[in-house]
């Protein structure tokens, strides 16, 4: 199975790039385009200890809550949209978070205008030392989040 996961990592460098230089215990997200329409991705770095509820879930299927909110950006330029991940296994409950800046507008933009057009989001886990652990595919549902996303989409400057 390991070595299964290796031979994603070409797909994972083309996805992110740069990738070794994310901080242990993040999550970075990504929306990108190919030949089959757009692909989000979610891309989270794990400690030993945030690992363990992985190794220990051994379905294919993760209970996974998505949760999508805003506050107002720092630099005091548009809202952050941030994205929390709650994991629920029955060993524990890690929850990761993602800040796409507001202060990023286009960037921003362009991916919201990419979670319109998916219907999941492949979420890649990594251990501390970069070492693919675990790729899960989630569902996704803009309609679910557009309360939130669409007024970031209209330059909700706030």
């Amino acid at each position: 199975m390991k070595n299964d996961l290796e031979s994603t990592r070409p797909i994972l460098e083309k996805i992110f790039p740069k990738y070794r230089e994310y901080p242990v215990n993040s999550m970075m997200p990504t929306v990108g385009y190919n030949s089959n329409g757009y692909i989000a991705s979610m891309l989270i770095i794990v400690d030993d200890f945030m690992l363990e509820d992985f190794k220990k879930d051994k379905s294919d299927k993760v209970d996974l809550e998505i949760d999508c909110c805003t506050k107002r950006n720092s630099n005091g330029i548009g809202k952050d949209l941030i994205i929390r991940f709650d994991f629920y296994f029955k060993t524990g409950h890690p929850v990761f978070k993602t800040i796409v800046y507001g202060d990023l507008l286009d960037d921003q933009k362009r991916f919201i205008e990419g979670l319109k057009q998916v219907n999941d989001i492949m979420i890649w886990i990594l251990d501390k030392d970069y070492n693919i652990f675990r790729v899960l595919n989630t569902d996704w549902n803009y309609e679910e989040h557009k309360d939130i996303l669409e007024p970031l989409l209209q330059g909700g400057l706030g």
